[in-house]
């Protein structure tokens, strides 16, 4: 629309950030080795866990187009899991 750009959240290095399916959140894992996926309102507010890994597992960044996770229209997670180790993979759908 023009308007001026809105700070939401910061990712930090490594971070990846991606809309929702529905368009109305923004998805986000902070840092470069992330366990967990949060959400925020594109309207601001408090962030909002909605996926956390098993212990010892990360979310691998795939790269363009996926990145590290992507919202299905109904709702589900669509990523790749590693283990910590980096040597074990998983893709999951949650």
């Amino acid at each position: 629309d023009g308007s001026a750009p809105r700070h939401l959240v910061d990712v930090g290095p490594g971070g990846s950030a991606s809309w929702s399916a529905d368009g109305e959140r923004v998805l986000f894992t902070r840092g470069s080795t992330p366990s967990v996926v949060e959400s925020i309102p594109l309207a601001g507010g408090s962030s909002s866990v909605v996926f956390r890994a098993a212990d010892g597992q990360r979310i691998a960044n795939t790269g363009p187009p996926l990145g590290m996770f992507l919202q299905l229209r109904d709702g589900r997670l669509l990523m790749l899991l590693n283990e910590a180790t980096g040597l074990d993979s998983l893709i999951a759908d949650i």
